[in-house]
């Protein structure tokens, strides 16, 4: 099954959910309350169906289904929770400092979520087209491994043909580019002007050298564009883990804050009695 029929068939499957959830809802139409308790129970069976994916992940050794199956059911369960929120509201504005509370929680989880859905879309395309793939654990590593053979070809350079230009080049522009990963939000955008200033400051440089250094000097600039990538891959990868450190917390909140809310829920209730 190709991606696009994939997509239509999991949409075609959300709409009659949808249709099935509001034929739930209008036949227990009176009273509003019990609209609004079924919906909430169906928002938390969401909820926490949602929030079981983060657990499937580390489960990896349980025969409990592929996680690319598990990713497309969170993907449009997180859509049908954000319907059925609307529904449990009655399409209103929430009123209460409770109610506003945990209304801003689930809405800021729920866009955490849409918006980490577009980064796991857009960002791996983009980092399979810039160098080989990268273990976000080890970049640190290879960062120190690129600068070391720059160390590396600076001295070489200096020994034999004993001259400090290329050294002092580097020591002036290029030691603190080495040292860690720089301009994350230039990589974010995709931008390659950075990398352009330095490839044309360093060929101004290069008129200076004479052909021995040259060959050093185009050596270091390979090391300049490995350096770079490195820094692309850092940039992105680094977004994806940021976006988890936000969602997964709110997850955590909202059950916390709906679990405090069904408890004074049916507490009111039982006061109704």
């Amino acid at each position: 099954m190709t991606f696009n029929s994939r997509r239509l068939k999991n949409s075609l499957v959300l709409f009659v959910v949808c249709l099935l959830l509001n034929s739930l809802a209008n036949y227990y139409g009176t009273p509003l309350y019990q609209i609004q308790i079924v919906s909430g129970w169906v928002l938390m069976i969401l909820i926490l169906l949602l929030f079981f994916y983060s657990l499937r992940k580390k489960l990896t050794l349980l025969p409990i289904g592929k996680t690319s199956s598990w990713l497309q059911f969170h993907s449009y369960a997180g859509f049908l929770s954000v319907l059925v929120f609307f529904q449990h509201l009655t399409y209103r504005l929430p009123n209460g400092f409770f109610e506003i509370i945990l209304a801003s929680f689930f809405m800021v989880t729920a866009l955490s979520g849409i918006v980490g859905m577009i980064f796991s879309r857009v960002i791996p395309r983009h980092l399979t087209r810039r160098g080989e793939e990268v273990i976000y654990e080890r970049i640190p590593l290879f960062t120190y491994e690129i600068r070391k053979q720059a160390q590396d070809l600076i001295i070489e350079c200096t020994l034999k043909t004993n001259s400090t230009a290329l050294a002092d080049y580097y020591q002036n522009y290029l030691a603190d580019y080495f040292y860690k990963p720089k301009r994350p939000l230039f990589h974010f955008y995709g931008s390659m002007g950075a990398l352009y200033v330095m490839q044309t400051r360093h060929n101004n440089f290069c008129r200076y050298l004479n052909e021995q250094e040259s060959v050093y000097a185009q050596q270091l600039f390979e090391l300049i564009r490995k350096k770079y990538d490195l820094d692309f891959h850092y940039a992105l990868q680094g977004v994806l883990k940021t976006w988890l450190f936000i969602h997964v917390p709110l997850t955590y909140a909202l059950i916390l804050a709906m679990t405090v809310h069904l408890m004074l829920v049916y507490a009111f209730l039982g006061g109704l009695q």
